[in-house]
């Protein structure tokens, strides 16, 4: 089953992804790096920037072996809803024209 995971990599910043393990791959659907920056407010939350990892690739997925990852996690309900809003706006609708 698929869930949305946070992967740290040995080197990289982390990946936020749909994640499937098949048996020594860990297979990532639609990841992003993300990039923490520290909240300038004092007591604030940390921000962070994401970046399609495949953006020039017409792959939507990835294999990483099991070896090249340090851990994964779940991440915040919040950080999850931000990332399948994101997963919506890239949505290309479907025309009836053929």
């Amino acid at each position: 089953m698929d869930e949305i995971k946070i992967v740290n990599l040995i080197a990289g910043p982390p990946i936020i992804a749909k994640v499937s393990v098949e048996e020594d791959y860990y297979i990532l659907e639609d990841p992003y790096n993300i990039i923490y920056t520290e909240s300038k407010e004092e007591g604030g939350k940390p921000r962070f920037t994401v970046f399609d990892v495949l953006a020039l690739s017409s792959d939507s997925d990835i294999a990483v072996a099991k070896k090249h990852v340090l851990f994964s996690h779940s991440p915040l309900p919040e950080i999850i809803d931000q990332y399948n809003a994101m997963m919506l706006n890239q949505l290309t609708p479907i025309t009836g024209d053929d």
